[in-house]
């Protein structure tokens, strides 16, 4: 009997991480995880992701706001709205919502800095609160919050762990919370590591990014 509730214990540890993260889904490179807090609404969701790339290359991918229509989960469309400095900016971000649900969008500000000992670069993007663009085929979101840690394992692998809480909206099905909150982070951080894995970004240098 003890040996099966070692094992039943073992095999419990296996789906959890430290700070309350579990671990939802797991291939040979990215795994994702979840976690609610007191008085968190909807889930939080963190994906981890190893890939051959620089630190500048994944730096670039993240802030080429054109092409996060091809990357970015059910991204309708993304505009500049202010640059700020380098690694510092705020735009206007659209999402598409299955039919009936309204459109969602975002006035986002872009934070990036990195820690010139440990060559970390974080990243952290938020909604503000900003009237510009308000249309009525879009619903506001109330609250967005991600940011990206992305570290280099050597000189030719790095980490990225990216991870996101957010408030979509009210009126929404625990099915199109589920896909918002988890299989959208998910299927982004496939679609990034896809895009920088064919050399879109390729030798890419980003001021003030230091790669190791």
């Amino acid at each position: 009997m003890s040996l099966i509730l070692n094992s039943f214990f073992t095999f419990l540890l296996c789906f959890q991480v430290s700070d309350g993260w579990i671990l939802e889904k797991k291939t040979s490179n990215i795994q994702m995880y979840t976690k609610k807090d007191l008085g968190d609404t909807y889930d939080q969701v963190k994906v981890v992701a190893q890939t051959k790339a620089s630190i500048s290359e994944v730096v670039a991918a993240l802030e080429d706001l054109k092409n996060q229509v091809n990357w970015v989960y059910s991204t309708e469309k993304v505009e500049m709205i202010e640059s700020i400095d380098d690694g510092h900016f705020i735009y206007h971000y659209c999402m598409e919502m299955p039919f009936p649900v309204k459109n969602r969008d975002a006035i986002i500000q872009y934070k990036r800095h990195q820690d010139l000992d440990s060559k970390i670069v974080y990243t952290k993007s938020r909604t503000i609160r900003h009237r510009q663009n308000l249309s009525e085929d879009y619903e506001r979101i109330k609250y967005f919050t991600t940011t990206y840690e992305v570290k280099a394992l050597s000189k030719e692998m790095v980490e990225i762990v990216y991870i996101l809480k957010a408030d979509p909206g009210v009126n929404l099905p625990s099915w199109l919370v589920k896909l918002f909150s988890t299989k959208g982070p998910y299927k982004s951080m496939v679609a990034l590591v896809d895009l920088i894995e064919i050399g879109t970004y390729e030798n890419s240098i980003v001021e003030g990014v230091v790669n190791y």
